[in-house]
């Protein structure tokens, strides 16, 4: 699903009044982010559907699934945070809490690029090889889109709303 992209005048190097923040925590609960629930279970039963229909093949994707299932885990568990913690902090908190939230954040995401790694190092970097099934090669291209959904949330988060926070 495309989302729009935050509407703000902050930057990176931007400071940002309580006001700024309020408007952007609530942007980020409003709009979401990150991959679809939807496309997140498609790419898991996919991921099995390959593993077990290319289990004699030595460059299926083994452990895909499970990985996805791991990632979704860990997405869900953010995304929780976020809504239940950090932004209704962000929009009544202080400085002093906004600014631990915010790394706070900024470290989990840190975990999530690396699971990311491990996902592209699993699917080879969404490259099917050569003469692939076609649920083999759709598994590919959905977990690139996964990768680069959930980038583009952390992207946001991070160079947008986080970093407007810790300057």
């Amino acid at each position: 699903m495309n989302r729009p992209a935050l509407q703000t005048p902050l930057t990176p190097r931007a400071s940002a009044s309580h006001g700024d923040v309020a408007r952007l925590a609530a942007q980020l609960r409003e709009r979401g982010g990150g991959p679809s629930w939807a496309d997140i279970a498609e790419a898991i039963q996919l991921a099995q559907r390959v593993e077990a229909r290319h289990a004699r093949d030595p460059d299926r994707p083994v452990g895909l699934a499970d990985h996805l299932a791991a990632l979704s885990s860990r997405v869900h568990t953010l995304r929780v945070q976020e809504e239940h913690s950090l932004l209704p902090l962000l929009i009544t908190g202080g400085r002093r809490a906004l600014d631990l939230a915010s790394r706070l954040m900024m470290s989990e995401h840190v975990d999530v690029e690396v699971l990311l790694l491990r996902l592209r190092e699993l699917t080879r970097t969404y490259a099917s090889r050569l003469g692939a099934a076609e649920d083999w090669c759709a598994l590919s291209r959905l977990c690139n889109k996964l990768e680069a959904d959930l980038r583009a949330h952390l992207r946001q988060e991070d160079e947008v709303l986080y970093a407007a926070l810790l300057n």
